[in-house]
């Protein structure tokens, strides 16, 4: 069956089921924790819905009354995502605003925008929130909707967080002949060649490459073509990022 026929309850228990089945095998430290739906909202009826819905497919609601709250008792390495109401100043929904756009990996956001001011719902969105909801018109089947995305989204950036991280340690481990070695390597320039530009000896360079390849953990000069490419993708990315952040603060 298409997953994507099946009721909102179904897709969640599968997109769960998916997640936690990454977690058992260990793909990512930052996922070793069951999903969580962090709920930042002091409507009592609203989150006894959220809670509801959530007891039905299995997964755990903390729910906090403030930002403030949440900030003393949330880390960020916990899988799941986060619900806030953006309409309620007191709340302190700025203050997750702000912390969102500083963070290196969070959950990502299902913002509720009744009564929210423009300005939030636009800042929200810039950080990338990936449903926004009205109280007075959510269906059940919307929220359920929304937190099976969150949940995917969250479980997928924490995969490419832990690669990432991952690529970083092993090019760090890296000493600096070595790293002049594999810069030069990978050129296409030749052994002998590299030895005469460094001024050691081919045997030297042999050596040098044997023992980059077994800290990057690659097998061919293919794979650290490869490896080396996916670490610029990885870099260029959060410049971009560091940069469309500088450019939202000045703003």
């Amino acid at each position: 069956m298409d997953p994507g026929s099946l009721p909102g309850s179904m897709k969640l228990k599968t997109a769960l089921g998916f997640v936690r089945s990454q977690c058992q095998r260990g793909l990512a430290d930052v996922m070793r924790t069951e999903p969580i739906i962090f709920l930042i909202d002091d409507d009592d009826g609203f989150a006894n819905l959220i809670e509801t819905i959530a007891t039905s497919v299995g997964v755990d609601t903390r729910r906090f009354d403030s930002v403030s709250e949440f900030r003393d008792q949330f880390d960020h390495r916990a899988a799941g995502c986060v619900i806030v109401d953006l309409g309620k100043p007191r709340l302190g929904a700025e203050q997750l605003l702000d912390e969102l756009a500083n963070a290196e990996l969070t959950q990502p956001l299902i913002a509720l925008t009744d009564g929210a001011p423009v300005d939030f719902v636009v800042r929200a969105a810039r950080e990338g929130a990936v449903a926004f909801l009205q109280k007075t018109q959510v269906t059940r089947n919307e929220i359920l909707d929304s937190i099976q995305l969150a949940l995917k989204q969250d479980q997928e950036a924490r995969k490419r967080f832990d690669r990432r991280k991952e690529i970083e340690r092993r090019f760090g481990d890296l000493n600096d002949v070595e790293r002049r070695v594999m810069e030069l390597l990978l050129t296409g320039q030749e052994i002998t060649a590299t030895a005469k530009q460094l001024e050691i000896s081919r045997r030297t360079v042999e050596k040098h490459r044997a023992n980059l390849m077994q800290k990057l953990a690659v097998n061919s000069f293919i794979e650290l073509v490869a490896l080396s490419v996916e670490k610029d993708k990885f870099a260029s990315t959060t410049r971009a990022l560091d940069r469309q952040r500088h450019d939202d603060h000045v703003a």
